[in-house]
């Protein structure tokens, strides 16, 4: 390459890149997004045992993931 193909060059990826990111766009939130994203008080996880192994330790986890229903609807229970 000569001295003056790097002129060239550093133009052609500035172009580039202006191109690419004039044809990006934030992709259109939905329903679906909003609910994975919204906080759920009934998460929680907490360690049920730990079982030492040779090399390694094994933790047995209590996870509770979401609520099905309404307390007033049902006993209230967590998925786990």
């Amino acid at each position: 390459m000569t001295d003056t193909a790097y002129p060239r060059l550093a133009r052609g990826s500035v172009l580039l890149a202006a191109a690419a990111a004039a044809g990006c766009t934030a992709p259109r939130r939905t329903a679906l997004d909003d609910y994975v994203h919204a906080p759920d008080p009934a998460y929680a996880w907490n360690v049920v045992k730990t079982l030492p192994g040779e090399g390694h330790t094994t933790y047995v986890l209590e996870l509770t993931s979401q609520t099905w229903l309404a307390t007033a609807a049902s006993s209230g229970a967590g998925f786990r």
